[in-house]
C-alpha cells in the first residue's frame, strides 16, 4: 500500500517536457545519444560522471563503465553527487540513493 502511494506521488510530480529538456541538455554536453529511456541512461551513473567532466575536466577521476554490478553503479553516483556538491550544488537540490 506504501509502495503504490509513493508510485503515485512521484508520477504527479513527473514532468515529461522537463525531463525531455534535461536529456537534450545532456546530449549536447556529452556528446552522447540516448538510446534507452532516460532513467535506463543515468541509472548506472556513468553519464553523469561523464557530464560533469565534461563542465570541469577531472572532477570525477574514475568512472565505473561496463559493469553492471550494483556496488559500481552507487560508486559511480556517490562520485557525481560529490562531484556537483564540490560545484556548488547544494545538497537540498541532490538525491539520496
Amino acid at each position: 500500500a506504501l509502495d503504490k502511494e509513493l508510485k503515485a506521488k512521484a508520477a504527479a510530480k513527473y514532468d515529461p517536457i522537463a525531463e525531455a529538456l534535461a536529456q537534450h541538455w545532456i546530449e549536447q554536453v556529452t556528446g552522447h545519444v540516448f538510446r534507452k529511456t532516460f532513467a535506463e541512461e543515468l541509472k548506472d551513473g556513468v553519464i553523469l560522471c561523464k557530464l560533469v567532466n565534461e563542465i570541469k575536466p577531472g572532477t570525477v577521476p574514475k568512472i565505473n563503465e561496463k559493469t553492471k554490478k550494483e556496488f559500481a553503479q552507487m560508486d559511480n553516483i556517490s562520485n557525481f553527487l560529490r562531484a556537483v556538491k564540490s560545484l556548488g550544488v547544494l545538497s537540498r537540490d541532490t538525491f539520496e540513493t
